[in-house]
């Protein structure tokens, strides 16, 4: 009589030490929980502002758009730093070297006569007897560099450089139907294929 005493004091023991040790079911459910959606919001939350820290750094880490945009058409071997249209002029009256000149006309997908005699008023003769750290005059660099802006503008229009190179290559019924490239050559010129730019950009054209 006394073991089944012992035996039912034992288990009554254990029962009570095993609700201790488990939380009561009251507990549980008054533990707050977040709704399915409000969590993946929280979670999208964090994800964007995690993007927009990298995003923030890498754009201290970028160059100035202007410097970049324009250097960019001449080649690496143009060093010179364009941070402002000051420096343009600068840049303009000290003169071009002839490899830049050769990184843009490869840029934009012409040849070397096409470069010299339509775009910069030259006789290819005379571009080719330059050496490649030679100068061009302050007339032939500044239109160059004119040349590069118009360049960078196709580039924001469209995005890709090889799309840049096929549209100034085609002929445009807004140009009637010249080769933007190829009237290049003057500042009216210029204007207008800025113009186009723009109005595709605005989406006048397709």
């Amino acid at each position: 009589m006394a073991k089944a005493v012992n035996t039912s004091q034992k288990r009554a023991g254990a029962a009570a030490s095993q609700k201790k040790a488990q939380p009561s079911a009251r507990l549980q459910k008054s533990k707050p929980l977040l709704h399915p959606v409000i969590a993946a919001q929280a979670q999208n939350v964090t994800t964007v502002l995690s993007t927009s820290n990298k995003a923030s750094e890498q754009r201290g880490k970028l160059k100035d758009p202007f410097e970049t945009s324009i250097s960019y058409w001449l080649g690496s071997s143009f060093t010179s730093k364009m941070g402002s249209d000051f420096d343009v002029i600068d840049i303009g009256r000290e003169g071009i070297t002839k490899a830049s000149i050769d990184d843009l006309t490869t840029h934009m997908g012409i040849t070397r006569k096409t470069m010299a005699e339509d775009v910069l008023g030259m006789s290819v003769k005379t571009l080719e007897r330059k050496t490649p750290k030679e100068k061009l005059d302050k007339q032939a660099s500044s239109h160059a560099i004119e040349i590069a802006k118009v360049m960078q503008h196709a580039y924001d229009v469209f995005g890709d450089e090889d799309k840049v190179k096929r549209w100034m290559n085609k002929e445009n019924r807004a140009l009637n139907h010249l080769k933007p490239v190829m009237i290049l050559g003057t500042l009216t010129g210029i204007n207008m294929v800025n113009d186009i730019l723009g109005r595709i950009q605005e989406g006048v054209y397709s």
